[in-house]
């Protein structure tokens, strides 16, 4: 059966240069081939004739044959090396008659998306290099597969491989991967990675059978962005060349001495004669190997030492969660049994603050890193010289008081961050006025739950500037913050402590007074020009208290109506 497609007669058989296979040809195929454009499975249903099949059952080449989808191979059943290299192909499909494929080639075509997969579990090598996919992903039913070839995809990042389960090679040279985190593939024994935009490695060492491991021309700096890759002790074969850390002039001894088992570095083998060679320039850089490996094994311990700080914070904060009490402590008021000293009723300390949790502080260039409670105890003694940015994480908000006001002897500090800090409600961001600084802060919050609060923004805007327009805060959480900005911010919050103050008792003063710093508070400062009279304080008064009631309202509700229904319906029931 010869279809015509175009205008050109087209036969299916063996091609004369090909081992075996499919080809496609005209009947001038003699002086001129054909360039079938447009090709779609239905409009030719290819099919071999039986002596061809019988010939050559296991193997169709199809490649340069300038198709746009993948044809229907009918009778096929037996078939297991399917090549379609070189085409215009955007779309995986029509192969699941073929179940017992064990090689399948997409090298050079348009595919955007892997699938259509779903019935090849026979399938052992999948080559679907030089693409446009995006995303690691529809491998769920190719437990077999032995080799998976992406490269020079738009692959970002590495995901999705839990199921090939028996994967021993891994191609992602030529795509935009950044970072490398732990594989899920303990089979994996080559994984290359070339021309990516890899920084960091993590979880390398988890990679029991890897022997060899390309990176490459990528962004690797330095011995602290690869420690899991120095904790290997299966590695053959590493390639670096082309990143900035092969620039260390004791780049390969390094490796050398860490690594124990590798052979082979950027393709030269690494010699008996040139580790008694590296042992003697070891032994003439004592000092600075010793410092080397100072700074490989800190990072080490602060690695592990964040991870039990991190998971002690999130047991307390598990407390925490317990006794949070909704719209009230939202809006500002402790919990029945936390007034703010760390104390419950009976006098004895808050769950959440029994237990040291532990702290860490180090510096790394002009940045410097405080993580736990603990760590504010080093915090007054720190050196200030050079630090541009401090990290305040794992700290409870309430404990920083002091700390924020000792901001002051750095005098380069032009970014501030506070991560997972126990900010849950608005009282706890009032510790943030105690921060004395000498030049307008970037400020970041995340990782806290106020931040999803309506009030969050003007109000911390609020506390920052101290009552004032003395502005300490050049921007919060990226946006630049404008003279407008700290004016709503007063307009919104300070005509309200103006307002409680004129009617409070000399107590209440003087505890404002304390609350808001040694300067006192001087309510000319917040208040509008005109002054406040005594209808505007008492409408906000009513205002805050109908928003607290409309609220406490709406949960009731949400809590009634439920049982409502269920009530109604149990009551049809009865009647009926």
């Amino acid at each position: 059966m010869q279809p015509s497609v175009a205008g050109s007669s087209v036969k299916l058989g063996i091609g004369p240069k090909q081992d075996s296979g499919v080809s496609i040809s005209s009947a001038a195929d003699s002086i001129d081939k054909p360039v079938i454009k447009n090709l779609r499975p239905e409009d030719i249903p290819f099919q071999r004739a039986e002596d061809e099949r019988e010939l050559n059952p296991e193997r169709i080449n199809l490649n340069r044959k300038s198709l746009q989808s993948c044809v229907i191979l009918s009778n096929e059943e037996r078939l297991r090396l399917l090549n379609y290299q070189t085409n215009s192909i955007t779309k995986i499909e029509h192969l699941d008659n073929l179940r017992n494929l064990v090689f399948l080639d997409f090298y050079n075509n348009a595919i955007e998306k892997i699938e259509g997969l779903d019935y090849l579990s026979n399938l052992r090598v999948l080559m679907l290099g030089r693409n446009k996919i995006q995303k690691i992903e529809g491998l769920e039913s190719l437990s077999k597969l032995d080799v998976l070839d992406l490269h020079a995809n738009q692959i970002t990042t590495v995901e999705n491989l839990e199921p090939l389960t028996s994967l021993r090679v891994l191609n992602l040279e030529d795509n935009s991967i950044n970072t490398l985190h732990k594989l899920p593939i303990p089979t994996l024994a080559e994984l290359n990675l070339k021309r990516n935009q890899i920084q960091t490695i993590h979880g390398i060492q988890s990679l029991v059978n890897l022997k060899r491991l390309v990176l490459s021309n990528n962004s690797v700096a330095s011995f602290e962005n690869i420690i899991d890759l120095l904790l290997s002790t299966t590695l053959l074969e590493l390639s670096l060349e082309g990143n900035p850390i092969t620039a260390d002039q004791y780049y390969r001894l390094i490796l050398a001495n860490r690594i124990k088992t590798l052979k082979y570095l950027d393709g030269k083998r690494i010699s008996e004669e040139e580790k008694r060679t590296a042992l003697k320039i070891a032994k003439r850089e004592t000092e600075r190997r010793k410092e080397t490996e100072r700074v490989l094994s800190q990072a080490e311990e602060r690695k592990k030492a964040v991870d039990v700080i991190k998971r002690r914070w999130n047991l307390d904060m598990e407390i925490e969660r317990k006794r949070h009490k909704g719209f009230m402590d939202y809006m500002g008021k402790a919990s029945v049994d936390d007034d703010g000293s760390g104390l419950n009723k009976k006098g004895k300390p808050s769950k959440s603050d029994e237990g040291a949790v532990g702290g860490l502080i180090y510096t790394e260039g002009n940045q410097m890193f405080l993580y736990g409670n603990d760590s504010l105890s080093l915090f007054e003694k720190a050196e200030t010289t050079g630090i541009t940015t401090i990290y305040f994480q794992y700290i409870d908000i309430k404990k920083l008081a002091g700390a924020l006001a000792k901001v002051k002897r750095f005098f380069e500090v032009d970014t501030i961050t506070f991560s997972d800090n126990n900010m849950n409600s608005l009282k706890k961001i009032e510790v943030l006025s105690q921060l004395s600084v000498s030049k307008p802060l970037t400020v970041v919050i995340e990782n806290n739950a106020i931040i999803d609060s309506p009030f969050f923004f003007h109000y911390t805007l609020f506390r920052l500037c101290r009552f004032s327009h003395h502005n300490v805060i050049k921007t919060l959480n990226g946006t630049e913050i404008t003279s407008e900005m700290l004016d709503e911010a007063v307009i919104r919050f300070g005509v309200l402590r103006a307002g409680l103050l004129k009617t409070a008792s000399m107590a209440t003063m003087e505890s404002f007074s304390r609350e808001f710093g040694s300067d006192g508070f001087d309510a000319t400062d917040v208040r509008p020009r005109n002054t406040i009279t005594r209808e505007t304080q008492a409408h906000v008064d009513k205002l805050l208290t109908e928003v607290v009631e409309a609220n406490a309202k709406a949960l009731e509700f949400e809590r009634l109506w439920p049982l409502m229904v269920k009530a109604k319906i149990e009551s049809s029931f009865s009647e009926k």
